[in-house]
This record gives C-alpha cells, sequence and structure tokens, in this order.
C-alpha cells in the first residue's frame, strides 16, 4: 500500500498545529500510514477556494472536506471522517 498524504489548509497556523497533532493521533489509533502537511498561505488557500472555510482536510490531492469553522477538528472528528469516507468508498485506506 502507498503512503497517503493529508493536507490541512487552514488561514490560522496554531490551528493547523492543533489540528496535525489530532490527526496524528486519529492516524495512529486507526493504524493508518499518511503524510501530513500543512498550509496556510493565502494565495494557495484562494485557489483551493477555501477561503473563510477553514479549516479544511484534503485526501491524496482529491476533494476538500470541512468540519466546523473556525474551531480546530478534534481526534473522534478525524476518525469520523476517515470512516465515514471508507464506507462511502471515498478513500482506500
Amino acid at each position: 500500500m502507498s503512503r497517503h498524504e493529508i493536507v490541512i489548509l487552514d488561514e490560522d497556523a496554531e490551528r493547523i498545529n492543533e489540528c496535525e497533532a489530532n490527526l496524528r493521533v486519529a492516524l495512529t489509533h486507526m493504524n493508518i500510514d499518511a503524510e501530513v502537511k500543512g498550509y496556510s498561505e493565502f494565495p494557495f488557500l484562494t485557489r483551493c477556494n477555501v477561503v473563510g472555510y477553514t479549516p479544511s482536510v484534503q485526501i491524496d490531492g482529491g476533494k476538500i472536506w470541512q468540519h466546523t469553522i473556525g474551531k480546530s477538528i478534534t481526534v473522534q472528528q478525524f476518525e469520523g471522517l476517515f470512516r465515514r469516507l471508507r464506507k462511502l468508498g471515498e478513500i482506500d485506506f
């Protein structure tokens, strides 16, 4: 299985750090191997059309998902997202 890439997009660099820490815990709990990145550069967020809709999560360069705008994504929320996306066939890990 190839390694996956999960990107957290957010205008707030501090919130990216919180989300990254929570994401790493969720990945460990679910035994998922993924590279985690965070982007807060405004031009990039604009190209992704997520300004004002952050934090957002992009998996393997595909669709972008948002949870609660303006609030860090918790471990439980990341785990719920992965379970839901697995069930829908959106991810293969």
